[in-house]
């Protein structure tokens, strides 16, 4: 609490899983509100949950705690007003979720509406959390990734090529905890990971013809890290093992913000596939086949990021 890492000056707890992340960087503005949840059904037998939340003055009155500062305001801020980088927008963030008879994996629909007559900046990811063991992958055809932050892997240049060593496709390898994103963009329509004790893994699916991007989280290795002498934030280092790549459609990094425009309907889709077995081998290569034959099994057919102004519905 109090460190200004997360939108909300109270901390962050969260029990994992795959959210939709709404209006700001790290979780988003509304990460533990409560969302509005609804059923549908359509006649080919698919059901869907839909969580829906508005960005609006009365919405953040509900938050119930001060909004963090420091890297939440624009630069030059008075260090006493919070969250200037994210005023109110008015947004409406919809999250999606569907099976569809048949079908072995779950489609997603994230959507971001601007109902105003403003454009409005925001961002919009879609945070995984997925659990890990020492010799999982990173499985994706990516080659190289971008380092931003410059507090984490120090000496590593700013476009890290990934092909250089193999120990980057392990999460746990990385000689510490720290934040990669795919460079200049995602390449390939799926990022994966691998549990190869059991052959099991699970594959974000995206569609490739349109600009994807995906930031990549880990705790690094377990061996460099001290409980003892960690970071206030470090020392809440679970227990158990995970990996946490984030989707976005509209934002290619934390902070910067993308532009909704007015009466503009956004959206992008995915699916996440669970893959059984097959994902033991420790070539990647490999691995990736492993990965892109599931995806052929199941047809997957990913609907197109777009957006849709009201002459356009």
């Amino acid at each position: 609490a109090d460190q200004n890492a997360f939108p909300l000056s109270r901390g962050l707890i969260l029990h994992g899983g795959i959210r939709f992340a709404a209006v700001t960087a790290e979780h988003g503005l509304y990460y533990d509100s409560e969302w509005e949840m609804s059923g549908e059904d359509d006649d080919l037998g698919s059901k869907s949950i839909v969580l829906r939340i508005q960005d609006t003055d009365e919405q953040r009155e509900k938050i119930g705690c001060a909004l963090s500062v420091g890297q939440f305001n624009k630069l030059g801020d008075d260090a006493s007003a919070q969250m200037t980088k994210y005023p109110v927008t008015n947004l409406v963030f919809t999250y999606r979720i569907t099976l569809r008879p048949d079908e072995e994996f779950v489609r997603l629909q994230m959507v971001v509406e601007n109902p105003t007559d403003k454009d409005a900046n925001a961002e919009a990811w879609l945070p995984m959390t997925f659990p890990i063991e020492p010799d999982s992958q990173i499985i994706s055809q990516q080659t190289h990734r971008w380092r931003r932050d410059e507090w984490c892997f120090a000496g590593q240049p700013n476009i890290v090529d990934f092909t250089s060593d193999p120990d980057l496709n392990y999460p746990l390898r990385w000689k510490e905890a720290g934040i990669y994103y795919d460079w200049p963009h995602t390449i390939g329509c799926y990022h994966a990971v691998n549990r190869p004790s059991t052959g099991q893994g699970v594959a974000y699916v995206t569609d490739q013809r349109v600009l994807q991007f995906v930031k990549m989280w880990s705790w690094g290795d377990k061996a460099n890290f001290d409980r003892s002498t960690a970071g206030v934030l470090a020392k809440g280092r679970p227990k158990s093992n995970y990996y946490e790549p984030w989707g976005s459609a509209f934002n290619f990094a934390f902070f910067q913000t993308a532009t909704f425009k007015a009466k503009s309907f956004n959206q992008w889709s995915a699916a996440i596939l669970p893959i059984e077995s097959g994902l033991t081998s420790s070539d990647n290569k490999k691995l990736q086949k492993v990965v892109e034959q599931k995806i052929q099994q199941n047809k997957i057919e990913i609907e197109s990021p777009s957006t849709m102004y009201p002459n356009q519905r």
